[in-house]
């Protein structure tokens, strides 16, 4: 798993990273975990929103697992933590789909690479909302909620600067 940003130190960013990061609204964030993954100091924009989108799998797994767990740990809970259990698989599963619809986008051009960018920009928005949703299901149960917020805000950032990066590939004026 690639290394967390803010844990390690991280090199200094290509331009390209400075670029694909600079409408992301954890703009610091955004540059400091794509300049941890591995290769993406030489990657162009669309390598980037592969290995954006990637590094949020990754914490998506990860969270899932962890939803999991914390279900069965609060077996007697609401069915709202049952609910984020699937909210988590869903994202798992939208974050997929994205990823494999910009993996050999590197081939494509025109039309090609607007369809792709439009599908993965809209299963990363879904994603992102199936983690929001988990949380408003929780809300009589604040302490699980807060627990699980924190958890999983490290992907909620990785989620929004893979949206920020798949926007820039978009973005016909900004090639």
């Amino acid at each position: 798993m690639a290394a967390k940003a803010g844990r390690i130190s991280t090199p200094q960013p290509s331009h390209t990273i400075v670029k694909a990061c600079s409408t992301a609204q954890y703009k610091d964030f955004c540059i400091g975990s794509l300049s941890s993954a591995p290769g993406a100091s030489k990657a162009d924009m669309k390598q980037l929103a592969v290995i954006a989108v990637n590094l949020s799998l990754e914490e998506a797994q990860d969270v899932s697992g962890y939803v999991v767990n914390m279900e069965k740990a609060n077996h007697s809970s609401s069915g709202g933590l049952k609910d984020c259990v699937e909210l988590f698989k869903d994202t798992v599963s939208k974050l997929n789909d994205s990823l494999s619809r910009l993996k050999g986008i590197e081939k494509k051009k025109g039309s090609d690479v607007e369809d792709a960018v439009f599908d993965a920009r809209a299963w990363l928005s879904s994603a992102d909302t199936n983690v929001d949703t988990c949380f408003d299901g929780l809300s009589a149960h604040p302490d699980i909620s807060r627990h699980l917020h924190t958890r999983s805000l490290y992907l909620s950032k990785l989620m929004s600067d893979a949206l920020a990066v798949t926007h820039k590939l978009a973005d016909k004026d900004d090639p």
